[in-house]
C-alpha cells in the first residue's frame, strides 16, 4: 500500500501567512510582500519576509501515513522594534494555524527557535529575524 503524496507545503505556508490580519497588515495584500525563496529584483522594499520549506519527509512510523515539513521565515525591517513585530504576527498566525491538507490533519505545530542580525544595504542598516518551524500531519 502506497501513502505517496505530493502536496504544494510552500503554497500553504503562504496561504496560512496571507489569510491573517496581523500579516496583512505589516505586509500588504496587494501584493503581500511575501515572497519565496528570495525577493523579485526591484521588489525589496520594507519591510518584506522570505519563505522556504527546507525539509520535508513521509514518515511511516505505524500504519498511519505521516507528513512533515520544517518552514524558515526571514523577516527584513527598517529597524528591531518592526521586525520583532512582524515576526511575532507571522509566528502567531504559523503556530496558531490548522494547515489544512485533503485527507490529513495537523497534529503538531513547533517552533524551531529564531535568530536576528543585521546588514548593510544600500548605506542602511536592514534588520532580519528569522524563525523555523515544524509541522506535522497524519493521514486522516
Amino acid at each position: 500500500m502506497s501513502y505517496a503524496l505530493y502536496v504544494d507545503l510552500d503554497e500553504i505556508l503562504f496561504a496560512v501567512l496571507t489569510a491573517d490580519s496581523d500579516v496583512v497588515t505589516h505586509l500588504g495584500d496587494e501584493p503581500a510582500r511575501l515572497y519565496l525563496s528570495a525577493v523579485p529584483v526591484g521588489l525589496a522594499i520594507l519591510p518584506y519576509a522570505v519563505f522556504n520549506t527546507i525539509k520535508t519527509r513521509e514518515i511511516y512510523r505505524t500504519p498511519t501515513a505521516e507528513l512533515e515539513a520544517v518552514y524558515r521565515v526571514t523577516i527584513y525591517a527598517d529597524n528591531r522594534v518592526q521586525a520583532h513585530a512582524i515576526q511575532g504576527a507571522i509566528h502567531e498566525a504559523i503556530i496558531t494555524s490548522s494547515f489544512p491538507i485533503a485527507d490529513y490533519g495537523c497534529y503538531a505545530v513547533n517552533w524551531l527557535g529564531a535568530s536576528v542580525a543585521t546588514s548593510e544595504e544600500a548605506g542602511r542598516i536592514v534588520w532580519s529575524v528569522t524563525g523555523e518551524y515544524r509541522v506535522c500531519w497524519a493521514k486522516t
